[in-house]
């Protein structure tokens, strides 16, 4: 991915040291994709209420993903090196998860909207 090393390689560019914030870019840049896919289904979710099995679905891919945040902060906490790595898993397993959720809503959006405009009285070929 984009965001994984971004910290490093802003840190090799401007030959700076690495400081809290700064060490943190990526897990920004994630943040702001989740915000801006949850601006986006929220700003159309007129255009999504045809499929409640996408809003389902959506809903737990956003828990998630709250999920691996809350793991991903997990150097906030100042806990053990055993539940750290727990938490380093856990964090891994909602991305991957979460990623899976909501492919499998969008699947649905879309078959839902195909069954609909089968059955739309303009539909013509489909």
């Amino acid at each position: 991915m984009f965001h994984e090393n971004l910290d490093k390689g802003i840190h090799a560019l401007f030959q700076r040291e690495e400081t809290k914030l700064s060490d943190r870019l990526d897990d920004i840049i994630v943040g702001i994709y989740r915000l801006a896919g949850i601006i986006f289904v929220t700003a159309n979710r007129r255009y999504f209420n045809f499929s409640p099995r996408f809003i389902t679905f959506a809903r737990y891919a956003l828990g998630l993903a709250f999920v691996m945040v809350v793991c991903d902060m997990r150097s906030i906490y100042g806990i053990g090196e055993t539940f750290g790595n727990a938490l380093s898993h856990l964090e891994e397993w909602t991305k991957i998860f979460g990623g899976g959720v909501l492919l499998v809503s969008l699947l649905c959006a879309l078959e839902d909207a195909l069954r609909l405009s089968r059955n739309h009285p303009f539909a013509g070929n489909l």
